[in-house]
Formats: C-alpha cells, sequence, structure tokens
C-alpha cells in the first residue's frame, strides 16, 4: 500500500483497471480450466483402458498358444519315447533321442517366435537334454536353467510357471520363459521330465519398445502378487499399494491415474499409469488461447486508459519530468508557458523564473570559488619562489670570499638557471623535464655548498616529460631529503633516488632518500597533517601538497612511506591526462 501511495495518479488507474481485468480473467480461466481438464480426464482414462484392454487380450491369447505347445510337447510320443530311454537297450536311445529333436523341430516350426525348446528329463545332468533352437545357442544351458527355473512364476491354476529374463541370452535381451513338467500318461502323477521354452513374445516386446510422447504414459505387466514383469518406462512407476481385484478399474496415488486389466484366465495385471499433468494435456491449448486473448483484453485496456489519462495529465506530468531534470543538476530546464491552460500557464512561469534566479546565483558562485582558490594559489606559488633566494645568495657570497676559483662561476650559473625555470615566463604549470632540469641545478648548488656529500640518481623514463606539473614541485621535497635526512646522517653523506612510473592513467613520482627518516608514529603524524591541511614544520612539504590539490582536485596528492634504504619516500600523484581542475592557473 505504501508503494501504491507514491504512485503518480495515472500509474494508480492503470493499476485499478489492471487488477479488475486481471480478477475477471482468472474466475473465466478457473471456471473454463475445470470444465476442460475433467473432459480431458476422463477421454484419457477411456483412451487407456481402450489399449490396456487390447493388450492384455493379445497377451492372453498369446499364453492360450504357449500353454498348447507345451501340451503338444507332452502328448508327443517321440518325447514320451526319448523321457522312457531307461527303459530301452543302448543301441536304440540314440535313435529316440533323434525322433524327439525331430519332433521339436516340427513344433519350433509352428511357432515363428519360439527361441527354443528344450526337453530335461527327471534328473538328468550334463548333456541328457534334447534342444532345438531357431535364434539362441544353448551355451551353459543347464546352469542357466536351472536357476531361472527356480525365480520362475506361476500366474494361473495348473503347473505351468513363466519368467521373463536374459537368462539365455549373452547380449542381455529378456524373453519370456515358459517351465512345464512332463506326465507319464500310463502313471498317474508321474513326472518323467520338463519342458523349457523360450519365446520371443510381441506383446512383452511391444511394451519394453513402447514410447507414449503424447500422454508420457508408462504400461507394465504385473503378477498376480503384485511383482512387476516388464515395464515401458526405464523407472517403471508401479505403486506396490495398489488394489488390483476384479476384472479392471482405475486407482490414483501421488498425482498419477493407474488403469488396470486383468490378462483373461492368468494371473496377470496390465497396469497403466498416466501422470496428472498429461492427462491435462488436451486443454492446455484452449487454456492457453482464453489467457492470450485475456492478455489482450488487458494490453488494450492498459493501451487505452494510458492514453486518456496521460492526455488529462500531461501538464503536471511535464513539471514533474522538468523537476527531476533539475534534481540531476540540469539546470538549464525550462518549460514552454503558452501551450497549456492559464492555471498551468502560472505554474511554469513560476518555475522558469525560479531557474533563472537559481542560475544566476550558481555562476556567481562558481565564478566567487574560482577567484578564491586563485588567490589561495598564487599565495602559495609567492610563498614558495623566494624561500631558496637569501640561502643560496649567502653561500655564493662566502664562496667568492674564501677563493675564488672556478666553483663560484658553476654555482653562480647554476643559480641562473635554477631562477629561470623559477619564473618561468609567469607559469605555474611547466612540463616535467623542465622540472628535472631545475633540480638538477639546486642539486648542483647544494653539493657545492656541502662538499658533494648529495648523490642523485634520476630514473625517469622520456615518454613522462611532456607531462605538466606545478613548477617547484620536486625542489622542496629534495632540499627536505637533504637538511631533515642526509645531512643529519652519521658521515654526512648520502643518496637521493627520483623514479617515476604510470598506473591506471595516474603518474607516481617518488624522491627516496637513505637519511634518517622518522618513526612510524612521526610518519603517520605527518601524513595526517598532510590530509587535514595542518601546518607542519617548513612551506614546502605542505604547499607542494596543497598547490596539487587545488589544481588536479582532492584525489591527487602528496604522502610518506619508509624508504628501504632506511630514510623516507616521498611519493607523488598527478594524472598522466594533465587534467588540470582549474584551467586559469596555466
Amino acid at each position: 500500500m505504501q508503494r501504491f501511495s507514491r504512485l503518480n495518479l495515472d500509474k494508480k488507474i492503470q493499476v485499478f483497471l489492471g487488477v479488475v481485468i486481471c480478477l475477471v480473467a482468472i474466475v473465466c480461466l478457473s471456471v473454463s480450466g475445470l470444465l476442460f481438464t475433467r473432459s480431458s480426464q476422463q477421454r484419457s482414462q477411456a483412451l487407456a483402458q481402450e489399449e490396456i484392454a487390447a493388450l492384455a487380450g493379445s497377451f492372453a491369447s498369446s499364453l492360450r498358444s504357449y500353454k498348447s505347445t507345451a501340451w503338444t510337447v507332452m502328448m508327443d510320443a517321440s518325447i514320451k519315447a526319448f523321457l522312457h530311454q531307461e527303459d530301452l537297450p543302448p543301441e536304440k536311445k540314440a535313435d529316440a533321442a533323434g525322433n524327439a529333436k525331430a519332433a521339436l523341430s516340427s513344433i519350433l516350426n509352428q511357432q515363428s517366435s519360439i527361441n527354443f525348446i528344450a526337453v530335461i528329463p527327471e534328473g538328468a545332468g550334463g548333456e541328457d537334454f534334447i534342444y532345438r533352437s531357431s535364434a539362441l545357442v544353448a551355451t551353459g544351458f543347464m546352469n542357466a536353467y536351472e536357476e531361472d527355473c527356480e525365480n520362475s512364476i506361476r500366474p494361473g491354476k495348473g503347473t505351468i510357471r513363466f519368467s521373463y529374463s536374459d537368462a539365455y541370452d549373452k547380449g542381455g535381451t529378456p524373453y519370456f520363459n515358459l517351465y512345464a513338467p512332463l506326465y507319464d500318461t500310463s502313471k498317474l502323477g508321474q513326472t518323467l521330465g520338463l519342458v523349457c521354452i523360450s519365446i520371443n513374445d510381441a506383446v512383452l516386446n511391444q511394451i519394453r519398445s513402447r514410447n507414449d510422447r503424447l500422454l508420457s504414459s508408462n504400461v507394465t505387466l504385473v503378477a498376480g502378487d503384485k511383482q512387476p514383469v516388464v515395464s515401458s518406462g526405464k523407472d517403471p512407476t508401479f505403486d506396490s499399494g495398489l488394489e488390483l481385484s476384479g476384472d479392471s478399474g482405475s486407482y490414483q496415488a501421488f498425482h498419477t491415474l493407474y488403469v488396470f486389466k486383468k490378462v483373461d484366465g492368468w494371473n496377470y495385471y496390465m497396469v497403466m499409469s498416466l501422470p496428472r499433468t498429461s492427462l491435462y494435456r488436451d486443454s492446455y491449448a484452449i487454456i492457453l488461447i482464453s489467457a492470450g486473448i485475456t492478455a489482450a483484453l488487458a494490453a488494450l485496456t492498459f493501451f487505452l486508459s494510458r492514453k486518456i489519462v496521460r492526455r488529462f495529465y500531461k501538464p503536471l506530468d511535464d513539471i514533474v519530468q522538468k523537476m527531476d531534470s533539475v534534481s540531476t543538476g540540469e539546470i538549464k530546464t525550462r518549460i514552454a508557458e503558452n501551450l497549456w491552460g492559464e492555471d498551468f500557464s502560472k505554474l511554469a512561469s513560476g518555475f522558469n523564473i525560479m531557474m533563472q534566479r537559481i542560475e544566476c546565483l550558481m555562476a556567481q558562485v562558481v565564478q566567487e570559488q574560482y577567484e578564491m582558490d586563485q588567490i589561495k594559489f598564487n599565495a602559495l606559488q609567492s610563498q614558495i619562489q623566494p624561500h631558496f633566494l637569501y640561502n643560496t645568495l649567502e653561500c655564493i657570497r662566502w664562496q667568492a670570499k674564501a677563493d675564488k676559483d672556478s666553483d663560484t662561476s658553476v654555482l653562480i650559473k647554476a643559480f641562473a638557471n635554477y631562477y629561470r625555470i623559477c619564473l618561468s615566463g609567469g607559469k605555474d604549470i611547466i612540463d616535467l623535464s623542465q622540472e628535472i632540469e631545475h633540480i638538477r641545478n639546486y642539486l648542483t648548488i647544494q653539493n657545492i655548498r656541502f662538499d658533494n656529500v648529495i648523490d642523485c640518481e634520476i630514473d625517469i623514463p622520456e615518454k613522462y616529460f611532456s607531462v605538466l606539473i606545478p613548477k617547484m614541485t620536486l625542489q622542496p621535497l629534495i632540499e627536505n631529503s637533504i637538511c631533515h635526512g642526509i645531512i643529519k646522517k652519521e658521515g654526512n653523506r648520502g643518496a637521493i633516488a627520483i623514479k617515476a612510473f604510470d598506473a591506471e592513467g595516474v603518474l607516481s613520482i617518488v624522491v627516496s632518500d637513505d637519511g634518517v627518516g622518522l618513526s612510524r608514529a612521526d610518519l603517520n603524524k605527518l601524513n595526517e597533517s598532510l590530509k587535514c591541511h595542518e601546518n607542519i614544520p617548513g612551506y614546502g612539504v605542505a604547499n607542494v601538497n596543497r598547490r596539487i590539490e587545488l589544481i588536479y582536485g582532492p584525489s591527487f596528492g602528496l604522502h610518506f612511506e619508509a624508504a628501504e634504504a632506511g630514510g623516507l619516500e616521498a611519493w607523488i600523484a598527478i594524472p598522466l591526462d594533465s587534467g588540470i581542475k582549474y584551467k586559469g592557473v596555466l
């Protein structure tokens, strides 16, 4: 509600209309969706019952055919003779086995779906059985037969047992295997052996290879003890809690509809599982069409309401947009006064007058701030320019008085060059190459003054020579290194190193010495003083830092670190692109 209350008037109207349309659409879609989904479920359930009824009928017919084949083997005279071969003389046993094999071949030729037929006499072992095959080779038959026969099930009345396994196929293809005892018809209840028939059943193959992409259904052949035999899915979705009773029926569990049909005359059930989502698939298209029509009507309503509301709201909205532009800094924003009615024209006129006055005041503040910064910069620069003059004149005076030699000439020349760069034609910003020449002259003067106790190494690539830098930036730092670092060092001799490198558009110039340095506490105090613009001993360091900030901005400047050689490192950061904050200082 808080977010809604902050919306513009036109947005509130659009939201209200949108909510009304959505509520009507939800009611319509709910009612139509309920009717269509119920109809779709009934239709899908009817189709599922028809399919599994057909499969159950085909499988019942196949089972009757396999049972008839088993009885044919049992009643064949040649088979009976082979099973009574212990009563035959040795010379006739081979003939009995041959006749039995011929009978099996005849039966095998009549059933194209049979892979092989094997007859195993009672108590047989080794190669005592007879075997006829159309597809498989009986390698290790007795071991496979004993294990598979033990795992077979009895799905109906009588002694016939079935299994569905790959016991007789090295390639892992499962087949339907029938096991039936062979009785002696002359002696009631006496078992002579057992017949094994391996069948490539078309119905089971159809179930295993079934792929129902339309309903995503799964068909499972289930034995009477609720044990799945074969399924069309990789992971059979069979609920062991199904109540499989009667001839047919349906059952719902875990968002799945189960439809089952009993195989006539056998304790087998054909079960089809259908996910509820697939049952409603036929109604999805109608629901989507309805949703599309509703969305189109909603969009049309939003469009028309936006046009109508915006037409009346436009004058006030224009004022709000102009004020937003002002808040982003566009102070030259103005509103046309002659396009609206009298009331909004007065409002626009007052807005324009207010912005005109604000623009004048801001220009005045900027000009005053520039003039103040320029005054501060010039004051700081004027403090540095004469700072070194007095010491140099004193040095020349004493040098000339003590010994008039060539050193005096060198000193005077260096002094002249020094002040030539100091003046720089009135410029306060010079190239880095001129600043380097300036500090070379300064070091010449100081080495004459202190008897060549200062070594200096300048390692600045020529590609940085054209970078603009405030003049007299490096000299106060070098003077600081000499007076407060090297001269106070034991032996009064030291070295100064100057190097430069860039990182992400910022040029860093490092002035380091091997002087006495500062303690960690004093070093931190010095850096904090630079940040806060507090007074620190001497003009040079504070002025260098303040000038860089005034020219390039507060993100650039000076800070100190402890040098590896034991002294101090002064780090100067200036922009490589020579972006000057106040162009007037050039």
